[in-house]
């Protein structure tokens, strides 16, 4: 069987493709990144696509030639620059679903969330369920999932979130901790998936895949913490209007998964009824409990966890670096000689320009690069014009080999999120 998988680079779509793969089903990724796709799952006939611009049958029918079954697992948080949430969410599914009836398609899979209710009221439930209530209409032979919070060896976005504030040292800071889930492994998520495909006695249906139990969000958090082979930790409630601020911060800078549609949807709940789900899989998937004591955290889930917030505080560190030399520059250059004032405006300006790159996010190799050299260039300059300072007892160049030092790891890890 030859099967569709769009979103095939994503946290969840990674684990569906894997499992495809290894039970022997043709895969072919339906992604923009069709290089990383093709490095992800050798031998799979990757297509691009973009979920932004493919709002129309015509995109999607060339791509399902000889399609036996399509899943779509693309999904993002909220919408960013370059990023429309009702184009990847509503627009792009429904024009791929239109092409499905009319190529004829056997089954289509949609990867929902349980969270996506009438009540969110957010984009990320509007979009979802739009595209859901679609596919549902349809005389396709249907299965929509529902999934709650998923689980993995390795962790994305909201789970990578988890993991950073379940090792923080001292004390574990929550926004609410009641908020309950019903945390389910990938794997047992993946395994119902490829079961989809082919089980007659389940189509066009709504089905909640979810684990056994319900955890609230201390609960695990308390319990990703002795996974990681912590000491226990108690919990600061932060209030709600701090929270929301660190939320709209967040959705200013347009980067990570503390963003205002995260806090609301769990708040509207990420519980349900999963039993059909179950009987899919032919058996109780683990628990969250039994699912961490089968996968022991190894010492590089202990760094991930522990540096997940290194990244965005040196990002802010370096962004104060260029911003607070730039304007210092720019107020001490009326002493400057007036040959000499555009090379010190320019290279303020520069610096100003640097911190505001820092700060968006964006191009983030690029921006490593355009600091490193800047750095390498002023120290050098510097050395030239004045080498007295080498050996000033303060260091003020040698301590640009700490900001060099610093830049790297940066880029490093915000790149790998």
């Amino acid at each position: 069987m030859k099967v569709l998988l769009t979103g095939a680079t994503g946290f969840i779509g990674r684990c569906i493709g894997a499992r495809l793969t290894a039970d022997g089903y043709r895969l072919c990724p339906a992604v923009r990144n069709v290089e990383l796709a093709a490095r992800l799952f050798p031998g799979a006939e990757a297509r691009r696509v973009d979920f932004n611009t493919a709002t129309s049958p015509e995109h999607w029918r060339p791509l399902l030639d000889d399609v036996d079954a399509v899943i779509n697992c693309v999904g993002i948080l909220q919408a960013e620059p370059g990023q429309s949430i009702a184009a990847i969410h509503t627009k792009a599914p429904i024009a791929l679903f239109k092409a499905c009836e009319e190529t004829g398609v056997g089954r289509v899979i949609q990867i929902s969330a349980i969270s996506a209710r009438a009540d969110a009221g957010t984009a990320y439930a509007e979009t979802k369920m739009a595209a859901d209530a679609y596919l549902a209409g349809t005389n396709l032979d249907w299965i929509v999932l529902k999934p709650s919070l998923i689980v993995d060896r390795g962790s994305f976005g909201g789970t990578s979130l988890l993991r950073g504030l379940a090792a923080l040292p001292g004390a574990i800071p929550v926004a609410g901790g009641w908020q309950e889930f019903q945390p389910l492994a990938a794997e047992d998520l993946a395994e119902g998936v490829v079961r989809a495909l082919t089980d007659s006695a389940v189509s066009q249906a709504i089905l909640e895949p979810a684990g056994p139990e319900i955890l609230t969000l201390e609960e695990i958090l308390a319990r990703l913490r002795q996974w990681l082979g912590l000491r226990p930790a108690p919990f600061i409630r932060i209030p709600k209007m701090a929270a929301r601020l660190a939320a709209r911060i967040g959705d200013l800078l347009g980067r990570g998964p503390l963003r205002s549609t995260s806090l609301r949807q769990m708040e509207v709940g990420n519980t349900g009824d999963p039993a059909r789900f179950f009987a899919l899989l032919g058996r109780t998937p683990a628990t969250l409990g039994e699912f961490l004591e089968a996968n022991p955290a190894s010492v590089q889930d202990r760094w991930h966890a522990r540096l997940y917030f290194a990244g965005p505080v040196l990002r802010i560190v370096l962004a104060v670096i260029w911003l607070v030399s730039g304007m210092i520059g720019l107020w001490q250059a009326n002493g400057i000689d007036a040959v000499g004032m555009p090379l010190i405006v320019a290279s303020c300006l520069w610096n100003l320009a640097l911190a505001l790159w820092t700060l968006s996010g964006r191009a983030i190799l690029a921006c490593a690069w355009s600091q490193a050299l800047t750095v390498i260039t002023y120290s050098l300059g510097t050395v030239l014009i004045l080498p007295h300072l080498l050996a000033d007892p303060f260091g003020p160049i040698l301590k640009n080999l700490a900001v060099l030092t610093l830049i790297p790891i940066w880029a490093t890890l915000e790149r790998g999120k």
